[in-house]
Formats: structure tokens, sequence, C-alpha cells
């Protein structure tokens, strides 16, 4: 090794997962690129860079919206993901905006992911932690999110960060 860090290496990989990701989009060639997408997702969250994951989701939701792939159990997946990461971050303004704005959607509506974000957005806004870690670990809908996203709800606290109130 050169004095290169783990860090370091986390860093040039995302920048290269990124511009593939790009590169999908630039080709017009998103159906193709999801799984690179969804591995440079998992890949930010797990180098901590959750604004690069944020706006990842934002482009994922993007794609996987009607007129391009039409994959609306992805969509509302990638919506809770979005609500997670915004709660993660300690800012459950800009969490409940983002479930508001979702809620035009009809299928979302009626959707177990509009009842997780629901539940978990009332929660930490009522900083009521234990419904917190309650919601995280009944609601079935966060099980089905990716690897990463699932570990950074379960890590979900009040103000956001690092400590969890769940078991791993």
């Amino acid at each position: 090794r050169t004095g290169r860090t783990r860090a370091d290496d986390e860093t040039a990989a995302l920048g290269l997962s990124l511009r593939a990701c790009d590169l999908f989009e630039d080709a017009g060639k998103e159906a193709l690129g999801m799984e690179c997408f969804r591995r440079t997702l998992g890949l930010a969250l797990r180098a901590k860079r959750h604004r690069d994951a944020l706006a990842l989701l934002q482009r994922m939701v993007a794609i996987y919206a009607p007129g391009k792939l039409d994959q609306p159990n992805n969509v509302w997946k990638s919506f809770l993901s979005i609500v997670v990461l915004h709660l993660h971050l300690g800012d459950a303004v800009a969490a409940d905006a983002c479930f508001q704005e979702q809620l035009n959607d009809d299928g979302y509506l009626t959707s177990k992911e509009c009842v997780a974000a629901e539940e978990a957005v009332a929660a930490y806004k009522a900083f009521d932690a234990e419904r917190l870690a309650e919601c995280v670990a009944q609601q079935p809908a966060f099980r089905y999110l990716g690897t990463q996203m699932v570990r950074v709800a379960k890590k979900l606290t009040l103000g956001g960060g690092e400590t969890s109130a769940l078991p791993p």
C-alpha cells in the first residue's frame, strides 16, 4: 500500500461508480445499469456519504418512474429510503416534506412503504425514540430495502446520528 487509507479507496470507488451510473444514463441504458445504481448506493452508505446517497436515490426515482422503467414498487422503496436518510441526517422537516410530496402518488398511499414512512416521521416529530425503534423493527417495508439502507434504518435516533436504538 502506498499510504492510502480505506476512506481514500472508498472515495475513489464511489467516484468511479457514480461515473459508471452517469455513463448508463448518458447512453439511455438506465435499465441495464440499475444494478450499478444499487451497488453505488450501497457503497455511498458504507462510506457514510449520505448526501451522495440522497442524490443517487433521487436519480433512481426518476428512472423507476412511469415513462422510464415504470416500476412503482421500486419508486416507493426509494421514497422510503429518502425519508430514512433525511431522518438519519436529523432533518425531520425534509423527511416530512418528502413524505408529503409523495402523497400525490395514489399507489403509494396504499403501500406498506407509505405506512412505514408515515409512522417513522410521526415518531421522529413526536421525539419518541421507543416508537421510532419499534416502527423500524415491526414495519415489514424496512426489511425490503437494500442491506446498507436497512442498517441505516436500524440506527435511526432522534437528532440523527449513529447510535443504534435496535439490537443488530
